[in-house]
């Protein structure tokens, strides 16, 4: 690691990531829609030749509402903020999506026993100034374009999640802080992966209302360790007061328990809560940098078709 007293100038790496997940989104969203562009014509070629064709399904499935969120401010914070977010969901046969909260992607079915999505989006995990006062030596970590992929998995009551999120890399290796420029070890800088599992039973299930839980545990690699919990010696030491120093590499960084419920209060609107009570564990748990072992989260949705 070495410090410079004199910044880079005209960095831009959010916005090159910004643009880089722009350019994925506009591929996937002008492939699903040649996709069903084509679909149509196909159909219509079929009853030209005289072929059977049965009712046909709507091909999109779109949906509408708002979504409460609620989550640590940073990594190890003991403070929680609260965003009100638009939900818009739309969705074709063939498994492309476009979701204010998934994302834009695909999914893929497994027939009755799962699912498995790839998706573009946003990771809203970060570290700001004003949340944060020690992020003006150890500079920020906003909220990051980022790869996501998902599966879920039910056997009978059982069921398995696994979500991974891959904050885009940049190619800059430099952090901007008050006292210079951090430069990272790692050649492509990034901010890091992490994966989450859980693994649960279904309590209830009724035409009206579903509810499971079940118990979590979330890993890290060593770049979000970097980013999120270590305190390279050249900042913590000039830093007033000094921080120590601290590293750490991949490994579990938390685990505890998730509850989710699904209740469908009329034909029409759908209400959905999931609750993550999470506990910071082995390095991440230790960092100087944590203030709260505990880290709490919510989402709250409510939706119709559109």
């Amino acid at each position: 690691m070495e410090m410079k007293t004199k910044t880079k100038q005209g960095l831009d790496a959010p916005g090159r990531s910004l643009r880089h997940w722009g350019l994925v989104s506009a591929v996937a969203l002008l492939a699903g829609v040649g996709l069903c562009a084509f679909e149509p014509a196909q159909a219509a070629g079929n009853a030209e030749a005289g072929t059977e064709v049965s009712a046909p399904t709507p091909a999109w499935e779109m949906r509408w509402g708002g979504a409460l969120a609620s989550w640590q401010r940073f990594p190890g914070a003991d403070k929680s903020r609260l965003m009100a977010i638009p939900l818009f969901e739309a969705s074709h046969r063939s498994g492309f999506f476009a979701s204010s909260l998934r994302g834009v992607g695909w999914e893929f079915r497994l027939g009755e026993v799962g699912r498995v999505s790839l998706a573009g989006g946003f990771d809203a995990r970060e570290r700001r100034r004003k949340d944060d006062p020690r992020a003006l030596v150890l500079g920020e970590h906003k909220m990051r374009p980022a790869f996501l992929a998902a599966a879920e998995l039910q056997f009978g009551p059982a069921y398995l999640e696994l979500n991974a999120v891959a904050r885009l890399r940049t190619r800059d290796r430099e952090h901007k802080t008050r006292l210079g420029t951090y430069v990272s070890p790692y050649k492509d800088h990034g901010d890091g992966a992490t994966v989450d599992l859980e693994v649960g039973m279904g309590m209830v299930r009724t035409e009206r209302l579903q509810l499971r839980g079940g118990l979590r545990v979330a890993a890290m690699d060593s770049r979000f360790a970097e980013n999120f919990y270590a305190v390279p010696a050249e900042i913590g030491s000039a830093a007033t007061p000094p921080i120590r120093p601290y590293r750490l590499g991949s490994g579990v960084m938390s685990a505890g328990l998730g509850l989710q419920a699904q209740v469908q209060i009329d034909k029409d609107w759908t209400f959905t809560s999931r609750m993550n009570l999470d506990r910071l564990r082995g390095a991440a748990a230790t960092s100087p940098l944590v203030q709260e072992r505990n880290q709490p989260s919510l989402m709250m949705t409510i939706s119709r078709p559109l």
